[in-house]
């Protein structure tokens, strides 16, 4: 019997565990670096500017003096003003608050390491990984409930979108060689990778429980959703021609994915075709077309 992970806390483990599993691949000091171009040179510029952001050393709050930097984020000018009341708005904005954003923080960290693997930048060093990987956790999540949070803005927003994307980054890092196919050897990470997959089958088979805006809340779009899981069975398909699959979890997760999309998947997308004339449909995934103008009438 599969375990489906239903929490917040069970999908917060899931995206931080799929981030420490890119890390693995970049675990050593950066080698010396040869720049023998105008573009190379500016690559090193912005990744110097970039990693010069890092707060390396936790900075507490004092009055009228400093805000509070969190150890292991990096800088961000995104700040998120949209939520609270205006007048907390508007001081945050004005007085220039120091934004502890663990989203900014993952983002540059994926860039970065993007950027060394497929565009020859430079490599980050482990101490730029471990900082950045251990500013979020559960029980600072569960503190900040405590205190009155109860979604921390923070932590990314987590829906079946979110899952597939984790199983798709998984699937590519393991057979692309990026992660080593031994993190599928951890219980840990291949229950995740398991019940993630099975989850996905299951919304999959069940008309995404009939509540599409719930199972993708924060990413809606049906269309997306499926091309992710696609790609995730059509990677394995690549890699089987060219021999078996790395892992035995992952022997189960194809099974499981592939099932969903020769199945429930292709059925839904087939019906959803809409025809123009003859040899010619398209896909309608839009989600505005509820919108009614001031008489109460559709657009």
């Amino acid at each position: 019997m599969v375990w489906i992970p239903r929490t917040s806390t069970s999908m917060l483990v899931i995206v931080s565990s799929a981030l420490l599993l890119i890390s693995h691949a970049i675990n050593a000091s950066p080698a010396p670096l040869k720049f023998e171009t105008e573009a190379d040179t500016l690559v090193q510029k912005l990744y110097a500017k970039t990693s010069s952001t890092q707060i390396l050393k936790e900075i507490p709050y004092k009055e009228f003096w400093q805000w509070h930097q969190v150890q292991g984020v990096y800088k961000s000018e995104v700040r998120l003003n949209f939520h609270g009341g205006l007048a907390f708005r508007e001081f945050r904005e004005t007085f220039n608050v120091f934004d502890n954003n663990m989203f900014a923080t993952a983002w540059v960290t994926s860039n970065l390491l993007e950027a060394y693997k497929y565009g020859e930048g430079p490599k980050p060093t482990e101490t730029q990984i471990n900082l950045a990987l251990q500013i979020e956790n559960i029980n600072q999540t569960r503190k900040l409930y405590a205190n009155g949070n109860p979604m921390p803005f923070n932590v990314n927003n987590v829906d079946m979108t979110v899952g597939a994307d984790v199983v798709i980054g998984l699937t590519y890092g393991v057979l692309s060689g990026l992660i080593s196919s031994q993190v599928l050897d951890d219980p840990d990470v291949a229950q995740i990778y398991l019940n993630t997959s099975s989850l996905l089958a299951y919304e999959i088979a069940n008309n995404l429980t009939s509540r599409p805006d719930l199972v993708l809340t924060y990413y809606p779009s049906i269309n997306e959703f499926y091309w992710f899981v696609a790609k995730t069975v059509s990677a394995m398909e690549t890699a089987l021609k060219k021999g078996p699959l790395p892992s035995e979890v992952m022997k189960k997760v194809y099974a499981i994915l592939k099932d969903a999309c020769l199945g429930a998947m292709t059925k839904d997308i087939l019906a959803k075709a809409q025809y123009e004339e003859k040899g010619k449909n398209y896909f309608d995934d839009f989600l505005g077309n509820a919108d009614k103008d001031v008489f109460g009438k559709p657009l």
